[in-house]
């Protein structure tokens, strides 16, 4: 892990999916079926074609640093496409597939790591961001045994209504989150497990991160584990 201590941050918040809970195989088989399902009705392609396609184009591994909308636009412009779909919606299909892929009951609970938010809590304001819709954040963060009281703001990527709150990759639910919080980037720790989405987007506004998954060059710090993350703060 990253060595790197004295971050001089006054607030840390957690991505969720992938980074409070780990995205296991299984898992991330359940997510690509959704996806496949999804993109062959829009497409009017038969599943199997679409999952060849898919593969081929994503050279076979559902790697969040690689782009599901990219691929699907370029899946899109096939001769056999029936459908225009733009690389927006691309995006969209793919958010979408992720709300409706059903794996709540995969997702462990974690006693360790409530303890550890909770320590964090002592000398920390600790918020949780996700792009995930708010529903379906709450009902993770139950499987995981977190409290949503735990966090002093939780901001998801649809509110309790089902509105649109902001994009990760864009930035702008970011951007949201410090105008909420009122505190300057540099004062910030956000720790995910997404380089397109977690760490690119909140560099880019001046945010430190922390990157759950091994070595990283382009966060400020990284570690294996977010259990880990007590270790270099």
């Amino acid at each position: 892990m990253s060595g790197q201590r004295n971050l001089g941050v006054d607030l840390v918040g957690f991505d969720l999916d992938g980074t409070l809970y780990g995205m296991t195989p299984k898992i991330k088989q359940i997510q690509r079926e959704k996806i496949y399902e999804k993109l062959s009705g829009e497409l009017g392609i038969p599943v199997d074609r679409i999952k060849d396609l898919w593969l081929k184009n994503y050279e076979g591994d559902f790697d969040w640093s690689k782009s599901g909308s990219k691929t699907i636009e370029h899946i899109s412009g096939l001769p056999e496409s029936r459908a225009k779909v733009t690389k927006d919606r691309g995006g969209d299909i793919v958010q979408e597939a992720l709300e409706e892929a059903v794996f709540l009951h995969l997702i462990p609970s974690n006693p360790d790591l409530v303890d550890m938010i909770n320590r964090l809590k002592s000398r920390y304001e600790v918020d949780l961001v996700t792009g995930s819709p708010h529903g379906m954040a709450m009902k993770k963060l139950d499987r995981i045994g977190i409290d949503p009281n735990t966090f002093g703001m939780i901001l998801c990527g649809t509110d309790e209504n089902g509105e649109r709150v902001g994009s990760k990759v864009t930035g702008d639910l970011y951007k949201f989150w410090m105008e909420r919080r009122g505190v300057s980037p540099e004062r910030i720790l956000y720790v995910g497990d997404n380089p397109k989405q977690d760490i690119k987007p909140c560099r880019d506004l001046g945010i430190k991160t922390c990157y759950v998954g091994g070595e990283s060059n382009e966060s400020d710090c990284w570690i294996d584990k977010v259990i880990d993350l007590e270790k270099i703060l």
